[in-house]
C-alpha cells in the first residue's frame, strides 16, 4: 500500500513539473532610443555615433562602453543614457563648434606661419586642452624666432547656434639679437673663418631684413654640429665643444655667444679595410675608389666621397639595397703623437633587385612619358640607385613640379623585384611676364611675354615675346621640344623680327630690320657634350649712310645651317651663384645656297672657373676667338662680320676697338676676325647673401682684324672720287682695359654696374668708361 501511494505521489510531482510554465529572468532589449539635448547635430546623425542600437540588449558593460565612445568623438561635453521599459534615452550636451578663428598681436611673424601652428580648426568641437597646446607651440614658435618675454593667451566668444569664436591674443614682447660671439680654442683657423661656418650673426645696422642676428637655441645648437663638421672635413676627429654657453643683457634685449673648442691635431690614416661579401665584385676595385692613402691626413670629406663613389659602384652592379657604411678604429702608437685611425668600410650583402613596374602619382597634366625618359632605368632592368638618384634629379630640373621624388618599393613576397614609385606634385607651368629696363646700349625698353613650359603635359615649351623701346622693336614665336625625335634629341623653331635703329648712337650709326626663320635640333652625346644644330632663313634690310656711305646698304636674304658644340665641366654651386670647372664651346655656321650671301663662320670660346672661400669668390678666365670667311668671291657686307667694345669691352664705347675711316672716326666698321676675353674676380660686399650684392674687379682684352674687302673696295671708291685722303685706320695691337663694377639682383630686377679705363689704346679708338644695364618684371 505504502509503495503504490509513493508512485502516485512521484506521477503526480512528474506532472506537475512538466504541466507548470517556465519564467526566465527579464530581458533589458532596446526597443526605441531617444535622444535630447541635440542643437547642432540632428537625431540620426547622433544616433549613428552611439554604438548601441535598436533590438540590442543591455547590460551595463554596453553602457559604459558606449559613454566611452561617445566621449571620444569629441562632439559632447557631458552624456548621460539611462533604460527603462525598452526604452533607451541618451540625454547630451553638445561641444560648441569653432565658427572663427581670429590673431590678435602679431607683428614680426606673418600669419600664415601663426596658423600653420595652430590645430584647432573651423567647423571642429572646440578642445580646452587643443587650444592651450596650440598656446605652447605658438610659444615655442616665437622663441625659435628669438622673440624674448612672448606672452600668448586664447578667449572664446559665444555664438548662436552652440558656436564659439576662438581668438588668440599675442604679446608679442620683442627679439633678444645676437651682441657678440666669441669663439676660444682656435688654432689652426682663425675665429673669422669660423664664425664663417656658423649661420648665426653679430647683430649689424644692415641686417634689418635678416633674422640671422636674433638669438635661435634650436638653430644654435645645430651649428655647433656643423662645426664640428667642419673640423671632421678638415682631419680634426678629435675635435670638441669644450663649453657652451650664453649670457642676457639688457634685460634680454641681447644674447653673447660664448664657445669653447678643443682641436684636438689632425687625424692620419694607419689602414683601410674593405669588408666586401660579394664574391662576384672587385675588391681592387672598390678599394682603387676610396682616395685616401696609408699616412694621409684623415678628412672626412675624401671618406665621405669615398663612401659615395663604392655605394655607386655596386648598386650599379645590380646590389641596388645594399648599404655602405664606415667606422674609424682609433690606433694608439709610441712612435707618432698624431691620433692615428683605421678606416673600416662595410659592405651589407644583399640580392640582386630587378624593376617590375613604374607607379606614377600626381601627374594630373603632365603625360607619363615626360616623366620616365628622364629616367634611365626600365622594366626588368637591374635596379640602379645611381641612375634612379640621376632620374630624380631630371624630373626635378625639369621645372614642371614644385616637388618630385623617386623610390623603389618592395613588393610582398617578391625579394628579387621592386616597384619604382614616382611621386610628383605639379605647379603652373605657363606664365604671363613683363619688364621694363634700361641699358646704354638699347636705351629705354618694355617687353612682354607669355609662355609655357609644359604645354599641355608634353613637355613642349611655346613662348610668344615682344620688346619695344627707344632703339628697339621684336617680336618671336616659339616652340621647342626637347624629345622632337622620341629620344632626348629635341626640335624645334622660332619666328621672329627686329627692328633696330641705332643712328644716335656714335659708332653704329645704322638702322636694320629682320624677319627670321629658325629650325633647331639638338641631342647630348654624354652628360657633359651637348650639340645644337640650326637652319635659318633670314631677309635683312640694313641702311648706314655715315657708315659706309652706302656700302653695304639695301636688302639680304641669307641661308644659314649653324652648330654649336658644348663641353661643359662645370659644377654649378646654386647657393652662392659660382662655378668650378672648365667651360669649351665651338659655334660654326655656312651662308649659302640660293641666298645672296656666301661665306664660312667659326667661332670658339674657353672659360676656366674657379670658387673660392666656400664657394663665395669667383674667378673666372674667359677667352673668345671669332673667324668669317666670303665663299665664291662673293663680297662679305660689313654687318655680319665682327665689332667690339660696350659690354663684350668694358673701357671702350660700342665698336670703340674696331677699324674706323679717319674722315669719321666716330663710326665703325665690322672685322673679318676677332679675339677677346676677361678675367674676373667677383666677391660678396659684406652684405647678407639675400641681397646678392657682388663687386667685380677685372681685366678685358681684344682685338679685331681689317675691315671687310667690300668695306675697302667702297673706301677705294672715294680715294678714287672726292675723297682722296679717305684712309682705313686699323691696328692689330692687342687693347686692355681695366676697371670694377657691381651687380646686384635687387628685388626690382638685376643691375650691373661697371667702370673701366683703357690702358693699352689707339688713338682712334672710343672710348666710353661707364656701363649700366638694369631690368624689373611685374
Amino acid at each position: 500500500m505504502m509503495i503504490r501511494l509513493y508512485h502516485l505521489y512521484f506521477l503526480l510531482s512528474l506532472t506537475l513539473i512538466f504541466s507548470y510554465p517556465v519564467v526566465s529572468s527579464p530581458t533589458k532589449e532596446v526597443q526605441s532610443i531617444e535622444v535630447s539635448g541635440s542643437h547642432r547635430l540632428n537625431i540620426e546623425s547622433i544616433k549613428s555615433l552611439l554604438p548601441i542600437k535598436k533590438g540590442d540588449n543591455i547590460t551595463e558593460e554596453k553602457i559604459h562602453g558606449a559613454l566611452t565612445e561617445m566621449y571620444s568623438s569629441k562632439f559632447f561635453s557631458h552624456v548621460d543614457i539611462n533604460y527603462d521599459r525598452g526604452i533607451l534615452y541618451l540625454k547630451i550636451v553638445e561641444v560648441p563648434v569653432i565658427a572663427d578663428i581670429s590673431v590678435e598681436g602679431e607683428r614680426g611673424i606673418s600669419k600664415g606661419d601663426i596658423k600653420a601652428e595652430v590645430h584647432s580648426s573651423l567647423r571642429s568641437p572646440f578642445q580646452k586642452s587643443l587650444a592651450s597646446q596650440d598656446v605652447r607651440r605658438l610659444l615655442s614658435l616665437y622663441n625659435r624666432h628669438g622673440y624674448n618675454k612672448t606672452s600668448i593667451e586664447y578667449s572664446t566668444v559665444d555664438l548662436d547656434e552652440n558656436r564659439i569664436s576662438l581668438s588668440f591674443k599675442i604679446n608679442e614682447g620683442y627679439k633678444t639679437k645676437i651682441k657678440e660671439i666669441e669663439i676660444k680654442g682656435s688654432k689652426a683657423f682663425s675665429s673669422r673663418e669660423l664664425k664663417r661656418q656658423l649661420l648665426s650673426k653679430k647683430q649689424k645696422w644692415w641686417r634689418f631684413l635678416s633674422k640671422r642676428d636674433v638669438y635661435d637655441k634650436e638653430r644654435m645648437e645645430q651649428e655647433l654640429l656643423m662645426l664640428k663638421s667642419f673640423y671632421g672635413f678638415e682631419g680634426y676627429l678629435d675635435f670638441k665643444v669644450v663649453s657652451n654657453r650664453g649670457v642676457y643683457t639688457e634685460e634680454g634685449k641681447y644674447y653673447s655667444w660664448f664657445i669653447e673648442i678643443e682641436e684636438g691635431d689632425r687625424s692620419k690614416l694607419r689602414h683601410i679595410t674593405i669588408e666586401n661579401p660579394y664574391k662576384d665584385l672587385d675588391s681592387r676595385k672598390i678599394r682603387e675608389l676610396v682616395k685616401l692613402n696609408q699616412g694621409e691626413i684623415l678628412k672626412l670629406s675624401k671618406v665621405q666621397s669615398s663612401q659615395r663613389a663604392i655605394s655607386d659602384y655596386i648598386s650599379e652592379s645590380g646590389y641596388s639595397s645594399s648599404l655602405v657604411t664606415f667606422d674609424f678604429n682609433r690606433v694608439e702608437s709610441e712612435i707618432d703623437s698624431s691620433p692615428s685611425y683605421d678606416l673600416v668600410y662595410k659592405i651589407m650583402k644583399t640580392p640582386r633587385i630587378y624593376v617590375r613596374e613604374f607607379n606614377i602619382n600626381g601627374n594630373n597634366k603632365t603625360l607619363d612619358t615626360v616623366i620616365l625618359r628622364e629616367i634611365n632605368v626600365k622594366e626588368g632592368d637591374i635596379l640602379n640607385m645611381s641612375l634612379l638618384g640621376r632620374g630624380e634629379q631630371q624630373v626635378q630640373k625639369l621645372g614642371y613640379f614644385s616637388s618630385a621624388t623617386v623610390r623603389p618599393i618592395s613588393i610582398v613576397g617578391d625579394g628579387s623585384r621592386k616597384d619604382i614609385e614616382i611621386r610628383v606634385a605639379e605647379k603652373q607651368t605657363g606664365s604671363i611676364n613683363g619688364g621694363v629696363g634700361w641699358s646704354t646700349l638699347s636705351g629705354f625698353t618694355i617687353d612682354l611675354g607669355i609662355s609655357n613650359s609644359n604645354y599641355k603635359g608634353t613637355g613642349n615649351n611655346v613662348s610668344i615675346d615682344v620688346e619695344v623701346g627707344s632703339r628697339i622693336k621684336s617680336g618671336s614665336v616659339s616652340i621647342f621640344d626637347p624629345y622632337f625625335f622620341g629620344e632626348k634629341a629635341s626640335g624645334g623653331f622660332v619666328l621672329s623680327y627686329r627692328e633696330s635703329n641705332y643712328t644716335s648712337l656714335e659708332g653704329l650709326n645704322y638702322e636694320e630690320d629682320q624677319v627670321s626663320l629658325t629650325l633647331s635640333s639638338g641631342w647630348e652625346y654624354f652628360n657633359n657634350l651637348t650639340n645644337t644644330w640650326r637652319l635659318t632663313a633670314l631677309r635683312d634690310n640694313y641702311v648706314n649712310e655715315e657708315l659706309g656711305y652706302n656700302f653695304d646698304n639695301g636688302i639680304t636674304d641669307l641661308q644659314l645651317v649653324s652648330q654649336n658644340l658644348i663641353y661643359d665641366l662645370t659644377t654649378y654651386h646654386l647657393d652662392a651663384r659660382t662655378r668650378d670647372g672648365l667651360l669649351l664651346s665651338w659655334g660654326a655656321g655656312y651662308a649659302g645656297f640660293f641666298g645672296t650671301e656666301n661665306y664660312l663662320k667659326n667661332d670658339f670660346s674657353a672659360g676656366l672657373y674657379f670658387a673660392f672661400f666656400n664657394n663665395a669668390i669667383q674667378f673666372k678666365s674667359v677667352a673668345k676667338y671669332g673667324t668669317i670667311q666670303e665663299i665664291n668671291n662673293k663680297p662679305l657686307k660689313q654687318q655680319y662680320g665682327y665689332i667690339l667694345g660696350g659690354d663684350s669691352f668694358r673701357g671702350f664705347d660700342f665698336g670703340g676697338v674696331s677699324p674706323k675711316l679717319n674722315l669719321n672716326t666716330t663710326a665703325s666698321y665690322r672685322s673679318e676676325w676677332m679675339l677677346s676675353g676677361t678675367n674676373e674676380f667677383s666677391f660678396p660686399l659684406g652684405l647678407p647673401k639675400m641681397y646678392e650684392v657682388k663687386g667685380l674687379l677685372f681685366s678685358d682684352y681684344g682685338v679685331t682684324g681689317d675691315a671687310t674687302d667690300n668695306v675697302k673696295k667702297g673706301v677705294e671708291d672715294l680715294q678714287n672720287g672726292a675723297y682722296p685722303d679717305a684712309v682705313i685706320l686699323y691696328s692689330n695691337k692687342i687693347r686692355v682695359s681695366a676697371g670694377v663694377g657691381i651687380t646686384w639682383n635687387s628685388p626690382m630686377g638685376p643691375l650691373a654696374l661697371s667702370w673701366a679705363i683703357p690702358i693699352v689704346e689707339e688713338p682712334w679708338d672710343q672710348k666710353r668708361l661707364f656701363w649700366l644695364t638694369f631690368r624689373s618684371t611685374f
